[in-house]
């Protein structure tokens, strides 16, 4: 009897040492994804108040350039220089807040984000226009992309574009999500005439629908 009694306390021990191990390798898992969460989080509101930063200062750089375009003898190679600059600040802005979205996969906790994004773009992109217009010599070819959320018919535009923006030449690109809700989005819609979503404003051109990517190397201006 004493034998049998012994033989049960056995099993017990073990099922009772195995769940203790269950349990502790469940602990630390959460805990272990609990630190990877909150490392990453706060690694990710450290970008985005740096990016936050770049934003004010894209937008001290745009008036000081629309300030100066006045003037005579404005610097056309020294503030193209800067625009290259400026334009991979709003390319880090863009990639940050494209990583935040994967990561939460929420649409309206990206919007707010986005909207300073898209502001600073618009910022950009007229900055771009206005001394496009004075420079003529120096032109930089513009692309404007206007696309809806969860596109399923966008990668020839997105792939067309980039092939276009990390080639030879001076092309700025700027990505903007048409339902972000802002009134200047709107606007942009309405001054381009821009009725269908995804299209493309390249160099002032509306080309409309996700096969307008077969024409947007036709509207660009050749590298001087």
């Amino acid at each position: 009897m004493c034998h049998g009694d012994d033989s049960m306390k056995d099993r017990r021990a073990v099922i009772y040492l195995g769940l203790s191990f269950s349990f502790a390798v469940m602990f630390f898992g959460l805990l272990f994804g609990s630190l990877i969460y909150n490392y990453q989080t706060t690694t990710l509101n450290a970008e985005l108040q740096n990016l936050k930063v770049r934003n004010q200062e894209i937008i001290l750089f745009s008036s000081i350039l629309q300030n100066d375009l006045t003037k005579d003898g404005f610097d056309c190679n020294f503030y193209g220089t800067s625009l290259n600059n400026f334009a991979m600040y709003v390319n880090e802005y863009g990639r940050i807040l494209e990583k935040y979205y994967e990561s939460v996969d929420d649409i309206d906790s990206v919007k707010d984000l986005q909207k300073d994004y898209v502001v600073t773009s618009l910022n950009l992109y007229f900055s771009i226009d206005k001394y496009n217009s004075v420079c003529k010599d120096n032109a930089k070819n513009l692309i404007l992309y206007l696309y809806p959320y969860n596109c399923g018919t966008c990668d020839g535009i997105t792939k067309t574009i980039n092939n276009i923006v990390y080639g030879p030449g001076g092309t700025f690109s700027f990505s903007i999500p048409s339902e972000v809700g802002l009134e200047s989005v709107d606007f942009i819609k309405s001054y381009y005439g821009v009725s269908i979503i995804p299209s493309v404003v390249v160099n002032g051109v509306t080309l409309g629908g996700p096969d307008s990517f077969n024409y947007i190397e036709d509207n660009l201006i050749a590298p001087q």
